[in-house]
């Protein structure tokens, strides 16, 4: 487990920092974190790019992913989207879910998170200044969000940015993926003809009838 941190020269843009949190579903379904990356001042290409690289890495093993989808952070979730399937219905397909804030998100999904951590259901990399963020959290008007005030010295302040990656990787975790794909047929051993009965010939058993049916006959007949 590591955290990494990527940074450019100061540009003039929002200071905000992009945050990344990737969660491993262990046997026993508690979640611990594998990797977490912070991106400050660094232009949107390039954040797309090193997303898309850790996505690619994972995509074997990859359940699903849910993105900030306010500001700058839609471009990143959209062309996620492209890549790896936009999710835009709770039981519909897509691999990437564009989460666009409000009260109600909050109050459905900060609650489970906080529980995880009562529950001892989820591990993450020791960090003092995640633990910061998470402890921005507040109750504001009964839901638990992060209030709209910056911490931290000038250049470098901290928004709780973290506490809404990893709200974002608890939900994605938690959340009903559908996976569409071709799986085969397997192979027996058992003498079953091509419509599921019992093999007709002998020579049926080797698959004589395949590419096209029938193919082998000419001339036989």
């Amino acid at each position: 487990m590591r955290k990494m941190h990527i940074s450019t020269p100061p540009l003039p843009r929002l200071a905000d920092l992009s945050t990344v949190s990737l969660l491993a579903i262990e046997a026993g379904l508690k979640r611990r974190e594998a990797l977490a990356l912070e991106m400050r001042n660094v232009p949107g290409d390039e954040q797309k790019r090193v997303v898309g690289m850790i996505l690619d890495h994972v995509r074997a093993r990859l359940v699903g992913a849910a993105f900030d989808a306010t500001g700058m952070g839609w471009t990143v979730a959209e062309d996620m989207g492209r890549r790896f399937g936009l999710k835009e219905d709770p039981e519909g397909p897509g691999l990437v879910w564009a989460i666009k804030f409000s009260e109600e998100w909050y109050r459905l999904q900060m609650p489970p998170l906080k529980a995880a951590f009562e529950d001892d259901h989820i591990a993450l990399i020791a960090d003092s200044e995640h633990v910061s963020d998470l402890r921005m959290v507040k109750l504001i008007r009964g839901i638990p969000r992060v209030p709209p005030v910056r911490e931290g010295e000038k250049g470098r302040k901290r928004h709780g940015d973290y506490a809404i990656a990893l709200a974002l990787a608890y939900f994605a975790s938690r959340m009903r993926w559908v996976e569409y794909g071709y799986v085969p047929v397997p192979v027996h051993d058992q003498r079953v003809g091509h419509n599921g009965g019992p093999a007709m010939f002998e020579s049926e058993e080797e698959g004589w009838w395949r590419g096209p049916l029938g193919a082998r006959l000419r001339g036989s007949i």
